[in-house]
């Protein structure tokens, strides 16, 4: 577990979740960056630190704000 994992993870989850709603990609200009972004959410220690359905929890919180 890098300290790249644990300070960048938590806001690449975020983007992750901000995909699925539909929202621009940040990280669109820039492939490389982009591809970097997909593997440090790939690595084994942030899959394990990340609750199993972190992402589609985020999605049901905000999809909530939208409706109100």
């Amino acid at each position: 577990f890098s300290l790249v994992d644990a300070t960048l993870a938590p806001s690449l989850t975020r983007r992750a979740a901000s995909l699925q709603l539909g929202h621009g990609d940040p990280f669109v200009a820039t492939p490389r960056v982009q591809a970097w972004a997909d593997a440090v959410l790939a690595r084994p220690s942030v899959v394990r630190a990340q609750a199993d359905d972190l992402t589609a929890r985020m999605v049901a919180f905000v999809g909530q704000l939208r409706s109100r």
